[in-house]
């Protein structure tokens, strides 16, 4: 996780990856398969942050893996990891459009709901 980043960027990142894995693992599998290309992943643990994308270890029928999620552009901060995880479950979605909503799209559809409707404030 060292790829020329700082110690804040470190640890924002650690507890992102660590929110993710532990709330929506269903969703970090989702990208496992559809964003990294492992569509035999059983499941899924994001491990590490740089500035270029996020190393997973990755369990298959035939023992463990691991892939990566490669970012459109080098990030600089962890502030800017949500937004490039955003894009990359975008992208996933639009190559698995019949697969089931993950929970954190779930979550994210529902916060925008939420937001937007005048009646929840």
């Amino acid at each position: 996780m060292n790829r020329d980043i700082s110690t804040d960027f470190t640890a924002g990142a650690a507890n992102i990856l660590r929110h993710l894995n532990s709330r929506h693992p269903d969703t970090v599998l989702f990208l496992a398969r559809y964003s990294a290309g492992i569509a035999d992943a059983l499941a899924a643990e994001l491990v590490s942050a740089d500035r270029e994308g996020i190393d997973m270890s990755v369990k298959r029928a035939l023992g463990s893996s691991t892939g990566r999620l490669q970012f459109g552009q080098p990030i600089t901060a962890a502030a800017e990891l949500r937004p490039q995880l955003r894009g990359l479950l975008i992208a996933a979605r639009a190559a698995a459009p019949q697969e089931h909503l993950t929970s954190l799209e779930e979550e994210m559809s529902t916060s925008r709901a939420n937001h937007h409707d005048p009646g929840s404030r």
